[in-house]
């Protein structure tokens, strides 16, 4: 990823010692990389198989809403929640970015 993103997408990582081009992006070397995923979004590993499926059904016809019963919780350092589209469950989560992203 890292000699990708320098030599065939001319946009490298800031902070990586061997493919950061030199100039300015030297000021960070010493700072780690500044790459990371701070979103994810992915399909629910048990309620999108069949017994999944059918106890998500069971919880709306009861009148729950999973969405808002399952892991709809926030952190200190982000959250998580689940969805529905289209008939998929996803689960979602999210942080917060590390401070060295607005430090510098």
């Amino acid at each position: 990823l890292r000699r990708h993103m320098a030599w065939n997408s001319e946009c490298p990582i800031l902070g990586d010692k061997k493919y950061d081009g030199g100039g300015n992006a030297k000021l960070l070397r010493e700072n780690g990389l500044f790459l990371c995923s701070n979103k994810v979004t992915l399909e629910h590993p048990y309620f999108n198989t069949a017994n999944g499926r059918k106890e998500w059904v069971e919880m709306k016809n009861k009148g729950i809403d999973p969405t808002e019963f399952l892991l709809r919780n926030n952190f200190e350092d982000g959250k998580v929640r689940v969805s529905e589209e289209n008939g998929v469950v996803y689960i979602h989560a999210e942080i917060n970015l590390p401070d060295k992203f607005y430090d510098f």
